[in-house]
């Protein structure tokens, strides 16, 4: 499903000198209040990348959407018409490389002057590059399975409302809440941080029992079942108006993501600041010209565009005709920059406009008041008087230099307009990623090397699980049983286990935590099956029948046949058996 859009169009996009490292950078955005990124586009690629000429878009602070796939698409458009990038390679969905087949528009390469397509282009018509970044929910039934994470939801739910373990008493006007300290520290850091500073020494921090919060009653019911289970109920007489402003207050995005009203599309320009002028210079007899006098044209401007004026300077030259013992004299060109300031980029078709296919077209950025040098293009007698074109000539006693120019600076970006969905007020049940975000914070509560707000210990040989009770209670009927009827063990804080291996344990905690399961194969998961089954943790052993239905094969048949047969698992062992017999000559061959 498509979270966000954004468009972002590059005007005169043709106008922006190509060269290496020369990079683009998009106006600030936010997808979705997951966070703030913003693109960077270069032209030609960046100085660390290898020279292919491609061009890069580059997304930054990609890792603030890791949990999100992102798409990214970029095409020229000139006149109506579209003309589609290539991809040429992604790089972990945050860096694309695109070519284009043949370039749509004239180009010039800054670096050695070559135009690489000429045609009949026009070279001062303005393309624009457009690039589309998509996001989207990431769906891997592997990590998130919506009927597993459904499950987990209301697991959690019910130990709130069967207040179990409480360690915490919230008052809201004259009700009280009975809460878990450590499902309010991972689900609202920023309260549990306020409800620390209010108590003024270490003691009163560990013994805190009740704390009174300035907020109504209903926001508080409403804040704290979704803390629990992720979930709103979305009747609109049932959502208090007070709850966005608590979830702001208390930095919850994944909340306010759903009770706010969220750009889903945000498109954004860059325009290119450029000026097109004529510039008209004059020869009027071919003999006024001589070797190595310099001429100055008067100054010229783009006037949009500040301290770009120009001016012109013309002498001439000998060089050698190729393949021949005779000189003729070239016409040398030279651009002066008058003022300093900020870039320019120029643009020049010169022109003997007495002869229009007499041409060359050139390109150059004045970082500051440097001159440059145009190449010579023709060549010419005074004597005659006449103008050679290749081995041809043509009499002509003056001429005309036209100048066609453009210079572009000044690069502004900004936002040109957001559109908005309406806020999701359809039951959030539907929707994972409410549960997604409950599971994601439930499960940085698991870690064995860092404990944090512990009460039980779960120990394998003298490998120790610190863990809590209300999350083992909520997920296991087998952990509940045992915590409800003060077991010696768990009187003494410590349940020692010898049927399970240390990596299975950890793999069914993880479960516990977060309702995930990480990576299987044949060994772990027939373990977690085992495991799953003596604490009665259903929707993890439906996961590990699923599995082993997948990985099913001639070579793991009777083993699975086996474990279907101990655990009386009719619905595995009837898929077992109908493999068998449709696999039977494969599978006699093999215990032969």
């Amino acid at each position: 499903m498509e979270l966000f859009k954004f468009i972002w169009k590059v005007e005169r996009y043709n106008f922006i000198p190509c060269y290496r490292s020369k990079v683009l950078e998009s106006p600030v955005f936010h997808v979705k209040n997951h966070g703030s990124t913003f693109l960077k586009l270069y032209p030609k690629e960046d100085v660390s990348d290898p020279v292919h000429d491609l061009l890069i878009i580059d997304l930054k602070y990609c890792t603030k959407f890791n949990h999100l796939a992102i798409s990214c698409d970029v095409e020229l458009v000139e006149k109506g018409v579209r003309t589609k990038y290539i991809v040429e390679k992604v790089y972990d969905n945050t860096k694309w490389k695109f070519r284009a087949d043949k370039s749509p528009i004239l180009y010039i390469n800054i670096e050695n002057g070559r135009v690489l397509n000429k045609g009949s282009f026009n070279i001062y018509s303005s393309a624009d590059l457009i690039v589309t970044c998509c996001f989207y929910e990431k769906s891997d039934r592997n990590l998130y399975m919506t009927e597993e994470l459904s499950v987990f939801s209301e697991d959690f739910k019910k130990m709130y409302e069967k207040r179990q373990f409480c360690d915490l008493i919230l008052r809201a006007g004259t009700e009280e809440f009975y809460v878990h300290k450590a499902i309010i520290f991972a689900r609202i850091p920023k309260l549990y941080a306020h409800l620390m500073q209010k108590t003024k020494t270490d003691d009163e921090k560990k013994v805190l029992t009740k704390a009174t919060l300035d907020m109504e009653p209903s926001v508080l019911r409403v804040l704290l079942d979704y803390v629990y289970s992720g979930k709103v109920d979305s009747t609109e007489s049932v959502v208090p108006t007070g709850l966005y402003t608590v979830a702001e207050s208390y930095e919850m995005v994944d909340l306010k993501e759903k009770l706010h009203t969220s750009p889903s599309k945000i498109t954004a320009l860059t325009c290119v600041k450029m000026d097109y002028n004529v510039f008209r210079w004059h020869f009027s007899n071919l003999h006024d010209l001589e070797v190595r006098h310099r001429m100055y044209s008067p100054s010229f401007s783009g006037g949009a565009v500040p301290c770009s004026d120009l001016k012109m300077e013309c002498y001439i030259i000998k060089s050698v005709i190729p393949f021949s013992f005779y000189n003729e004299d070239r016409l040398k060109v030279i651009f002066h920059r008058l003022y300093k300031g900020d870039p320019i980029y120029v643009r020049c078709k010169l022109t003997i406009e007495e002869l229009p296919f007499l041409k060359h077209i050139g390109e150059h950025v004045f970082d500051t008041d440097e001159k440059w040098e145009f190449p010579t293009f023709f060549g010419f007698d005074r004597k005659k008087p006449l103008i050679r074109i290749g081995t041809n000539s043509t009499g002509l006693k003056g001429f005309t230099l036209r100048c066609e120019y453009s210079i572009s600076a000044d690069e502004r970006a900004f936002i040109e307009g957001t559109e908005c969905t309406a806020a999701p007020f359809e039951n959030f049940a539907a929707q994972s990623n409410n549960v997604i975000n409950l599971s994601d914070d439930l499960t940085s509560l698991y870690n064995i090397f860092r404990p944090m707000m512990t009460d039980i210990t779960i120990q394998i040989n003298n490998v120790k699980f610190p863990a809590h009770k209300f999350i083992l209670a909520a997920r296991s009927p087998v952990f509940a049983r045992m915590f409800e009827h003060d077991m010696l063990e768990t009187v003494k804080g410590i349940i020692n286990i010898s049927d399970i291996d240390v990596a299975t344990l950890n793999l069914l905690l993880h479960y516990l935590y977060s309702g995930k399961v990480h990576t299987l194969n044949f060994d772990s998961a027939v373990k977690l099956y085992g495991a799953s089954h003596k604490y009665e943790v259903t929707s993890l052993k439906k996961f590990c029948v699923q599995y082993l239905k997948e990985i099913l094969s001639s070579n793991n048949v009777s083993d699975i046949l086996i474990l279907a047969d101990m655990y009386c698992d009719t619905n595995l062992k009837k898929v077992a058996m109908d493999f068998t017999f449709a696999h039977s000559d494969v599978i006699s061959r093999l215990s032969e």
